[in-house]
């Protein structure tokens, strides 16, 4: 792909959730991180970027009411997949497979680049202004994630980013979780 091409092409960010547990670590967690200031809002409109959200109708429709989600369309686009909320006894990762499917192949079909997020992932300030940087820099891939259980003490206020660096993530998550030699 040519450099002027990979300059517009669109990131699609993607996440799967239902219900109101996972509703909240989105608007809370993912979407207060992705609004701090050298993440979506460093990316700009012009690359038409999306966030294709698979949830359910009680739960798109929840989301609407939310300031931290009303904030987030200004710096990107919502786009909604209609699931129905699974049966109780119906596997979450196959659930979860569907909705990923679907938004992986619009992406694809799309030529955007794809980022598939959970609704508990907590990026730090400048995750995707680096993600953009390397994409300008011609590589594939750019952004492996590890997800690790919401904490408690890791919200933000409504209608207001999280934002941190990553030595602060790495400390609030993966510090405590680090594998440690013998």
């Amino acid at each position: 792909m040519a450099p002027a091409e990979r300059e517009m092409q669109a990131f699609y960010f993607m996440v799967v959730f239902w219900g109101p547990v996972y509703r909240a670590y989105f608007t809370e967690l993912l979407v207060a991180s992705l609004l701090s200031p050298k993440n979506v809002p460093a990316v700009g409109m012009e690359r038409r970027n999306r966030f294709l959200i698979v949830t359910t109708r009680e739960d798109w429709e929840a989301l609407q009411a939310n300031e931290t989600f009303q904030s987030l369309r200004h710096c990107v686009e919502p786009v909604w997949f209609e699931m129905p909320f699974p049966a109780a006894a119906e596997p979450k990762m196959l659930v979860m497979s569907r909705g990923h499917r679907q938004v992986a192949e619009r992406a694809f079909k799309d030529r955007a680049y794809g980022v598939f997020l959970t609704p508990d992932l907590i990026l730090s300030d400048g995750s995707v202004a680096a993600m953009e940087r390397l994409v300008r820099a011609g590589k594939k891939v750019v952004l492996g994630c590890h997800s690790l259980p919401a904490r408690d003490d890791a919200g933000g206020d409504e209608a207001q980013g999280i934002s941190q660096t990553a030595a602060a993530t790495y400390d609030l998550f993966a510090r405590p979780h680090a594998h440690r030699a013998p």
